[in-house]
């Protein structure tokens, strides 16, 4: 492998995948993360993400290859699978958190969706969408991260709260870490990080005024862990070049972007880049 620092970004580590995270995609089994970390451990070493950041600011090269393991969202398999097996590889991820699901205050507006795809309620959330846009198509997926704004939350929440009862609404939290999970990572040295209060989209029509804030009100949250937090992490691996700038004068901005990070990446961009972790055991086809 090229000399570099590689970062892996997962979310979940679990055997079982909830009605409401299926449709997204981010669950990995223990079993297979476990793999991934074997090989890895084999090309190279790990490094916590202070660490690596040291390297990047030091201006020297890389000589060699080093890994190191993001986690988005903060998942309840975080505590669960994923911090054993990396406890027993020595290893000390961060954890881009979104402090309203954390916090038992919303839940995640892409968790709505996938339930209500499930439910068969997808039809209710594209007719309510067509009386308020104009072109939405049959897929959404695409369509709501381009589009998203206060009235497409909106709707979604709508459609959600139709579907479902209190105690159902109630019981899907557990899909997410709780404070005191995320404590019990912290004081093991995981890093915890900026990913949004709610995890928006940073679509165009957004605006930066909403985009900061969404930041903003997740920082306090961040800093309970953090308190020198200085990465805030774009969801979706998708808009930050609409806001490049004004992110870049706030935090040091980490995305997915399928590329290793390199001295000379570093003082081109001043950005973090990730690789999205596999869902197969073949981690090293993901990193080429």
């Amino acid at each position: 492998m090229k000399p570099g620092w590689y970062i892996l970004n997962y979310h979940n580590v679990d055997w079982e995948d909830s009605i409401l995270t299926r449709a997204l995609g981010v669950t990995t089994r223990p079993d297979v993360f476990r793999h991934h970390l074997t090989t890895l451990g084999e090309r190279g070493r790990f490094i916590s993400i202070p660490e690596g950041q040291r390297m990047l600011d030091s201006g020297a090269p890389f000589e060699e290859a080093v890994f190191s393991l993001w986690f988005d969202d903060g998942y309840s398999g975080l505590t669960e699978y994923a911090f054993d097996i990396c406890a027993s590889f020595d290893i000390r991820p961060a954890v881009s958190l979104n402090a309203r699901f954390t916090l038992r205050e919303e839940m995640f507006w892409r968790c709505k969706l996938a339930y209500l795809a499930h439910a068969d309620g997808m039809r209710f959330v594209r007719a309510k969408l067509r009386k308020k846009f104009e072109a939405v198509p049959f897929k959404i997926r695409t369509w709501t991260l381009h589009h998203f704004c206060d009235d497409v939350l909106a709707v979604v929440d709508e459609v959600y709260e139709a579907c479902t009862d209190a105690t159902f609404r109630e019981d899907a939290f557990r899909i997410f870490a709780t404070v005191d999970d995320l404590q019990r990572l912290s004081d093991a040295g995981w890093l915890m990080s900026n990913h949004t209060a709610g995890h928006w989209p940073l679509a165009p029509g957004l605006g930066w005024e909403a985009v900061e804030r969404e930041f903003d009100l997740c920082e306090p949250f961040v800093r309970r862990f953090a308190p020198d937090n200085p990465y805030w992490v774009v969801p979706f691996a998708y808009g930050s070049e609409h806001y490049r700038e004004q992110l870049m004068a706030r935090a040091t901005v980490v995305e997915v972007a399928e590329r290793r990070n390199t001295s000379d990446s570093w003082k081109r961009t001043g950005r973090i880049f990730r690789f999205d972790g596999p869902k197969t055991r073949d981690v090293l086809q993901a990193l080429t």
